[in-house]
């Protein structure tokens, strides 16, 4: 079986559906509107995508799907039919599309992460970057990227893509009361 999966990268260039082979244990579990975890581009990046149909053959399937992320779709059929809709636009990308019409806390959250490998080889300059060996990448650390691919290269840093869920979870606040007789607000 052919999953045919939509990954979460909002481009025109990536505007379709990417083909991918199913494991024979995960075949009772993926069907039509499951979120999935796939192996994406020549680096085999995982994304998350949503398996927008299955087929029984295809020839562009070469990668399996690496993880099922959903017990039941979070896709019914009336939630297609509204994709449908809003894809009938030529400028609407299929991904915008899906985000818009899921809840946010289904979505995935990528961060780049550098594991520190060789610390006594590491320049001064990025030590401070660093709570014990891992450092996260935030938007602002985008002037770092090419000295982070030069340590890559000599094996003194590994730089990977680590997946979060966007779901956070409540905090929850409790007072206790030691004085019974406390007269205020």
């Amino acid at each position: 079986m052919i999953a045919r999966v939509i990954v979460d990268i909002k481009h025109e260039s990536i505007n379709r559906t990417f083909d991918y082979l199913i494991h024979e244990k995960d075949q009772q579990y993926i069907q039509k509107g499951v979120r999935v975890l796939v192996p994406f581009t020549d680096h085999n990046i995982l994304r998350m995508g949503f398996v927008y149909d299955i087929v029984e053959t295809s020839e562009l399937a070469s990668k399996y799907v690496e993880e099922v992320l959903d017990v039941e779709p979070v896709f019914s059929k009336e939630l297609f039919l509204l994709l449908d809709t809003l894809t009938q636009n030529p400028n609407v990308l299929i991904a915008e599309a899906f985000e818009t019409i899921i809840p946010k806390q289904l979505l995935m959250h990528y961060e780049k992460q550098v594991t520190l490998l060789k610390p006594d080889l590491l320049p001064e300059d990025l030590k401070h970057f660093f709570k014990g060996n891992r450092w996260t990448l935030l938007k602002k650390d985008q002037v770092y990227y090419s000295h982070i691919q030069t340590l890559v290269q000599k094996g003194i840093v590994e730089l990977k893509t680590v997946l979060k869920s966007r779901n956070k979870k409540p905090l929850l606040t409790m007072v206790r009361l030691h004085d019974f007789n406390y007269v205020g607000t």
